[in-house]
């Protein structure tokens, strides 16, 4: 009759380590994930209040996960890049919003340093949705269209 055996996992993966190699943990995102992503961002450009949420959400937990597991080590090193992903005018807009309420102070060679991240990112999230409250408040200003009569 076969003896049951009481296996220490422990030791058995130390045993496959040194036969094997290192343990690596697989990485559930990697910052070239991220660096792709806010390219693919950038390329596109975010224009609507939609686009903004899904981008953010999805930045969100990249960046969290990035952060906790060590691949990444100041969320804000991303800052400059995030501003860059939305649209132009908008950039613009949100960049004369952050200088008027002086959330962007003024280096000594006359440049503006950008805000922290999580600033950056409420002043983009304000600018889209007023766009898309005028656009909703231009739309129902439009005067109906009267029908072609065919005759």
């Amino acid at each position: 009759m076969v003896e049951r055996e009481n296996y220490d996992w422990e030791k058995l993966k130390e045993r496959f380590v040194q036969r094997w190699g290192s343990m690596m943990p697989l990485l559930k995102h990697t910052r070239a994930e991220l660096d792709t992503f806010i390219a693919q961002a950038q390329a596109f450009g975010i224009n609507t209040q939609r686009q903004f949420q899904d981008f953010s959400i999805k930045l969100e937990n990249i960046v969290a996960y990035l952060l906790r597991c060590r691949q990444m080590t100041n969320v804000e090193d991303i800052r400059h890049a995030v501003l860059t992903c939305i649209a132009r005018p908008i950039r613009i807009a949100v960049t004369k919003e952050l200088i008027r309420d002086n959330q962007m102070q003024q280096a000594v060679d006359g440049s503006h340093i950008l805000p922290p991240y999580r600033t950056i990112m409420e002043y983009i999230g304000r600018e889209l949705k007023t766009m898309s409250i005028l656009d909703i408040e231009d739309w129902s200003k439009e005067p109906p269209k009267a029908p072609a009569n065919a005759s």
